[in-house]
């Protein structure tokens, strides 16, 4: 089963549709979740601990420091050594997902990583942090979060609910998992991004095309996909700097641009002809982050203003192909401080900026988002924006890890990539 994109409140009636057409199912799995004992499903788990999996809830996710929400909800993205970043780079609904090598553990993430949100998965254009897999993950499986939420309590409730192994191995449920690809890199060292990325297939409602979803993109499968990025860690060069990088994770921005280069720079926003640092030229979507090393880039940290002023600005150089409008086109202006509010909301501009020892900047959605009716989507999610994901925590000494967490809680980490310590 494909997941549909739903663009803003418009898609009312097809979000009634997908209800419509899904409740004999969930009705239907909700009965065999009590009755199928060969699957261990009346219990949730094998061993009749009520889905709590081995050495206590989501043992090895989070371990090296609290895993946090996702970007936009309470907690942020806390820096960590060791992680793993869910990041929803589709064109579909929000999602949680299962790993071939991990099926013990329930969809990620789950509860005990988002104790406080009111969905409880990766909703489009955000991320979520979990702490290292145990090794690579294998096949990712894909499910759309509202298609599972009934089997889940809502809020809290800790070590509840069905585990991956269970969903595959239901006859039912099994036919809502989206089979994306095999991840064979090693996910337990080192901060790495997951990004699922592409399009579900065409519906009634909701058309997509291959500018906005890649060249693989057809409207009877799809094209929804994933992809990992290796995030490496750096030393912070001196204070008032910003070391960032960026990580192009929009494809309808490719699919748009034509012959023009994409620029990322830093600089004052509102001031007509201030100079600004370019960060990077062309970043390659879904490529690694860019450039190789991270760039310094200078900004008064010690005044709280420039926070509402400065910032990171996209634009669509020269069409170097000599088409009649070659000027430079803005597509985004988006401060320090807007960034921080997405990343982070319960963090301030001042002590998110100086947390971590690098910063990756991942640019999601779509420069001209459309709801369903072809009318603009105002959902910042869905149109073009940053997240700033803080890659290492510094240490506050050459050799010990740093003594307080950042916003979500985590202990302090090391910029050589050992592991970090939760207070």
């Amino acid at each position: 089963m494909h997941a549909q994109d739903r663009p803003g409140a418009a898609n009312a009636t097809l979000e009634g549709m997908r209800t419509r057409t899904t409740v004999g199912l969930l009705l239907a799995v909700s009965g065999a979740l009590y009755a199928c004992g060969s699957a261990g499903l009346s219990s949730f788990s094998a061993d009749g601990a009520g889905g709590q999996e081995p050495g206590g809830a989501d043992a090895g996710f989070g371990a090296t420091g609290a895993a946090a929400p996702m970007a936009g909800s309470d907690r942020g993205l806390t820096p960590v050594d060791n992680a793993v970043i869910l990041v929803h780079a589709a064109k579909s609904q929000s999602f949680r997902l299962c790993f071939e090598n991990e099926t013990d553990r329930r969809p990620q993430p789950d509860s005990d990583v988002m104790p406080e949100a009111n969905v409880v998965g990766v909703e489009v254009g955000a991320a979520v942090r979990l702490g290292p897999l145990r090794g690579a993950p294998g096949m990712v499986y894909l499910f759309e979060e509202p298609l599972i939420r009934a089997f889940y309590p809502a809020f809290g409730g800790a070590g509840q609910g069905p585990t991956c192994k269970n969903l595959l191995e239901n006859t039912n449920l099994q036919k809502l998992a989206e089979p994306l690809g095999a991840i064979t890199t090693d996910l337990s060292q080192g901060v790495h991004l997951v990004v699922v990325r592409g399009c579900p297939s065409d519906s009634p409602l909701v058309k997509h095309s291959v500018a906005e979803c890649g060249a693989s993109w057809t409207s009877a499968t799809g094209n929804l996909s994933v992809t990992d990025i290796t995030l490496t860690g750096a030393q912070r060069p001196s204070p008032g700097t910003l070391p960032a990088q960026v990580v192009n994770l929009s494809q309808p921005l490719e699919g748009s641009r034509g012959a023009r280069p994409v620029v990322v720079s830093f600089g004052d926003l509102l001031t007509p002809g201030s100079s600004a640092t370019v960060l990077a030229t062309n970043p390659p979507v879904f490529g690694s982050a860019q450039p190789s090393l991270p760039a310094s880039l200078g900004y008064d940290s010690s005044n709280t203003a420039i926070y509402e002023s400065v910032g990171f600005r996209v634009s669509l150089g020269a069409d170097t192909g000599g088409a009649a409008d070659a000027g430079s086109t803005t597509l985004l202006d988006e401060s320090l401080a807007r960034i921080q509010k997405l990343s982070s909301p319960r963090d301030v501009p001042p002590t998110y900026y100086a947390a971590a020892s690098n910063y990756a900047l991942l640019l999601l959605g779509d420069p001209n988002a459309k709801l369903a009716d072809g009318g603009a989507d105002t959902d910042d999610r869905r149109n073009l924006h940053f997240l700033a994901v803080p890659v290492i925590e510094p240490k506050s000494d050459a050799g010990a890890d740093g003594g307080s967490g950042g916003s979500g809680g985590s202990g302090g980490g090391s910029v050589d990539g050992g592991a970090a310590t939760t207070p």
